[in-house]
């Protein structure tokens, strides 16, 4: 397949736009959030059909972009749509570096996701790009061209898409090509841990092989996280990884970075950061009672679909630690019930403003809940939201969990991070240890 090829499809979307009108909704062979939809979302973008950011669940802008892939190219009833995509994406050539538009914004989406690109979405070719494409195709032991080949593309893709899996931990199990490195980058994970607690078959991964998003031997949190054991750091040191231009390898630990947690933020607030992260692939960690979940179910749903971690500091907001063992428990057990209710996804992590005592620590482990407290507060002023001091905490305080429920810009403490080459970590990742 020709570069040509790649003109073609820009004008056939152009048609498809203005013709497109469903049928696609069963050609997906599961309607559940996992990694097969978050897949499809990969190829769709880097395809240039824009299905809006990868978040490995259904939406409208999804079948949206279903359909102008089908109106397109058409459908093959003998093959399942995500292999269709795949297939499609491998014969496509290599990306001309005069293209612009989604298929770019894509690229630069999904290597900021990885941690390579550090720069603005602008759309567009550029050094900087070539730069991230160039450390992506080193990393992945492919010819370091810089350009966009279909293999790098279609790799790119797939690697966007196991980030969003293990976030979420959702079942996967491995794809031909995979390997325990690769998974390991993408996952936010030292290798040495994750491939002792996937050695099934040694150093091998098995097509079919079902993959466990965890380190076997992962260094407990870092900061005030309280965990629930404490398991001894791993001693063997994972393979070497060289640096290039761009400051390291998929998902390197950049500087700064530090968790932000938003604590039951009011509606006007939830409603402005899902606003905002439409147009970015920063996501942040929120923290919501019981109560606040149920009093906005809409708002939670699209807070957990974006992409964002949820946890929970409790079901009416009281301090866990003025509460007897059974209030905690109470407290704890509905809050669980609530949120698990409304998103689908139980929470894993326990969120407190102070230190959890040790009642609270014993009660969570046995809600299946981690806890983990601030290591610093951000509040508002009466002058303005607290944009520029939450930046700043942010800049200042690398690998520390830093919490807010003032009104902040959102687009404005996004641009300014990623001016200063900031990384939002997650407690994911804090909990894994990176």
């Amino acid at each position: 397949m020709t570069v040509n090829l790649w003109h073609s499809v820009g004008t056939l979307l152009s048609m498809a736009l203005l013709t497109s009108g469903g049928g696609t909704h069963q050609v997906l062979n599961t309607n559940k959030p996992g990694y097969t939809v978050a897949q499809v979302q990969a190829d769709l973008g880097v395809l240039g059909f824009s299905p809006g950011p990868i978040t490995g669940r259904l939406s409208e802008s999804v079948w949206q972009s279903l359909d102008v892939y089908a109106s397109t190219f058409g459908l093959k009833s003998s093959q399942n749509f995500s292999s269709q995509l795949s297939d499609f994406l491998n014969r496509m050539g290599t990306v001309p570096q005069s293209a612009h538009g989604p298929v770019i914004e894509a690229v630069e989406q999904d290597l900021k996701m990885l941690g390579i690109y550090q720069g603005p979405l602008r759309s567009r070719w550029s050094v900087r790009l070539a730069d991230a494409v160039l450390t992506l195709q080193r990393e992945m032991g492919l010819p370091g061209t810089g350009t966009l080949t279909s293999t790098t593309l279609t790799d790119l893709a797939h690697l966007a898409a196991v980030s969003v899996t293990a976030h979420h931990h959702w079942t996967y199990y491995a794809q031909p090509g995979d390997t325990l490195l690769e998974l390991a980058l993408a996952a936010h994970l030292s290798y040495s841990g994750f491939a002792r607690a996937n050695n099934a078959h040694g150093t091998e991964l098995f097509v079919g092989q079902l993959v466990h998003w965890a380190t076997n031997s992962a260094p407990g949190p870092k900061g005030h996280v309280k965990p629930v054991r404490q398991e001894p750091k791993p001693t063997a040191p994972p393979p070497p990884s060289a640096s290039h231009g761009n400051g390291g390898g998929v998902l390197a630990n950049l500087k700064p970075i530090s968790d932000l947690i938003l604590v039951n933020p009011n509606a006007a607030q939830a409603t402005a950061i899902i606003s905002a992260e439409q147009a970015v692939t920063d996501r942040i960690d929120v923290a919501v009672s019981g109560q606040w979940a149920l009093m906005h179910p809409t708002l939670v749903k699209e807070l957990a679909g974006l992409g964002n971690g949820l946890a929970i500091d409790g079901y009416s907001g009281v301090d866990l630690n003025l509460l007897p063992m059974w209030g905690v428990q109470q407290e704890l057990s509905w809050a669980r019930k609530v949120v698990t209710a409304e998103t689908g996804t139980a929470p894993t992590f326990l969120f407190t403003l102070d230190d959890p005592s040790d009642m609270v620590v014993r009660v969570a482990s046995e809600t299946a809940l981690i806890p983990i407290a601030a290591d610093e507060i951000v509040t508002g002023t009466q002058t303005g939201p607290a944009t520029k001091a939450l930046a700043q905490a942010l800049l200042n305080h690398s690998e520390e969990t830093i919490a807010t429920s003032a009104p902040v810009d959102w687009s404005a403490l996004f641009q300014y991070l990623d001016q200063h080459q900031f990384v939002f970590e997650t407690l994911r990742q804090i909990w894994a240890g990176q």
